[in-house]
């Protein structure tokens, strides 16, 4: 075998696998354009499922945790400024985090809520810790 006929089937091989790599394309590419396509589209229901499930265990944690009055702003003389019920220390804070997911529902911008959504997480753990280690 020469040089010149084994270039012509090197080259015949390339463009057999070409254009069968090419249709393999053609027919995956609209698949994976409706697959990114549903994820888009419901990017704000699977970013709101994480913080709600976080949400609800902080809650849970802190319904077993926190005693009947739990106080909030702690003074210096290690007293509290305000006490309030153990269901609104528990409730609110997972009313502030349902508000940001809803923001983030109605908005056009989804990151923006979401992050802040994220950091209304801190509100529970600072209740916790403040009320279970006082200074």
């Amino acid at each position: 075998m020469d040089k010149q006929s084994a270039g012509k089937q090197v080259k015949k091989v390339c463009q057999t696998v070409g254009t069968s790599l090419q249709t393999a394309y053609r027919h995956v590419c609209p698949v994976l354009t409706q697959i990114w396509s549903v994820i888009y589209n419901s990017r704000k229901l699977l970013l709101s499922i994480p913080v709600i499930c976080l949400a609800v265990y902080l809650a849970r944690l802190n319904q077993q945790m926190l005693p009947q009055t739990v106080g909030l702003v702690l003074l210096k003389d290690g007293n509290f400024k305000y006490m309030i019920p153990q269901a609104k220390a528990i409730y609110y804070p997972l009313a502030l985090t349902g508000g940001c997911l809803l923001m983030m529902y109605c908005s056009r911008r989804t990151l923006y809520p979401w992050l802040i959504s994220l950091f209304t997480m801190v509100v529970p753990l600072l209740i916790l810790v403040t009320n279970l280690y006082p200074a």
